[in-house]
């Protein structure tokens, strides 16, 4: 061994030991409530994306809205006076007071999504089968009607606070996601296909658009069941549609499968996974677990009211609802 390896041993040692001195120094540095944080902070996102912090809630059923006409529920949306309106795949359109008492419908419809359009003061319910959006007014009489994109055969619509449309469709050939927004009332433009993004279902909702380069027309969030999660900022410029999309991560929370998502009035975001329910700040940060009808629960739909969060389950032809002040 010569005079140069011998001194690029010594340097090799002289290096380790310095990092383990270094090493050695973070350890004494750490206390044992870095530790608990550490351990606590692991232990709530485990928990949170198991699904833990709520088993089932207790008696959630008996404050159920049910009743006879309602089958297959997919779709909700409250009108500013507190009615709410369900869309049914195979009752229809259904109508209930803030008493929660079915006072009106229209038979005869798959209707797959509601939501309410402010400008004009209407339900808009989506027909994939018939490839239209019909126009309700309060006593659910037809006013017109407008064509949507083809849906295979699931899909969302929902509508700006200035009367934009969007529809989110579904292809079940690809499991992708196609998103599209209705231009001047009358032309549908897609501006997003999510390819394998999706096994069944999906829920969208509107955010406010903060970026204003050009005009604006919303920004969205979608999640799937598949556990994934955009954001999506859509702009108009001419008869061009603009989009920056980005993947989100949920701090504290590993989504698994989420089927539907809304807004609440404080700009905060409710988001189910897994059959419990979730509200989200708008950083994306787990604020609390609002409750649970279990796993095996089908939610398609959420809408929030007067601080209560209405959910449709489908597969057990009820809405369940939950009061958020507490």
């Amino acid at each position: 061994m010569d005079a140069r390896e011998i001194q690029l041993d010594d340097v090799k040692a002289n290096y380790g030991e310095m990092l383990l001195s270094e090493f050695k120094r973070s350890v004494n540095k750490v206390t044992v409530s870095d530790l608990q944080t550490v351990a606590e902070s692991q232990v709530t996102t485990r928990l949170f994306g198991k699904g833990c912090p709520h088993v089932v809630t207790p008696n959630w059923e008996a404050s159920a809205i049910r009743c006879a006409e309602m089958l297959r529920p997919i779709d909700i949306c409250v009108m500013p006076d507190g009615t709410i309106i369900v869309a049914d795949a195979e009752a229809g359109l259904l109508m209930f007071n803030s008493q929660k008492c079915l006072i009106n419908k229209v038979a005869g419809l798959q209707v797959r999504s509601v939501c309410y359009h402010p400008i004009y003061l209407c339900i808009v319910a989506a027909v994939p089968n018939e490839q239209k959006a019909k126009f309700y007014d309060r006593a659910l009489t037809l006013k017109r009607e407008q064509a949507i994109p083809h849906a295979d055969p699931w899909l969302q619509i929902r509508c700006t606070e200035m009367g934009t449309l969007f529809c989110a469709t579904y292809d079940a050939w690809t499991y992708s996601v196609h998103l599209h927004c209705c231009l001047d009332e009358k032309e549908w433009r897609t501006f997003a296909i999510l390819q394998d993004s999706v096994q069944q279902f999906f829920g969208i909702t509107l955010l406010p658009a903060t970026n204003r380069r050009c005009q604006n027309l919303a920004k969205l969030l979608l999640v799937t069941d598949t556990g994934n999660m955009y954001e999506i900022t859509v702009e108009r410029l001419a008869g061009t549609v603009l989009k920056q999309m980005r993947p989100i991560k949920i701090e504290q929370l590993d989504l698994e499968s989420s089927t539907s998502i809304t807004t609440t009035d404080h700009e905060s975001i409710v988001i189910v996974d897994n059959g419990i329910f979730y509200e989200i700040s708008n950083k994306y940060k787990v604020i609390k677990s609002i409750g649970s009808v279990g796993s095996k629960a089908m939610v398609t739909g959420l809408a929030i009211s007067d601080k209560v969060l209405y959910a449709t389950i489908c597969n057990r032809r009820c809405i369940a609802s939950f009061n958020l002040k507490q």
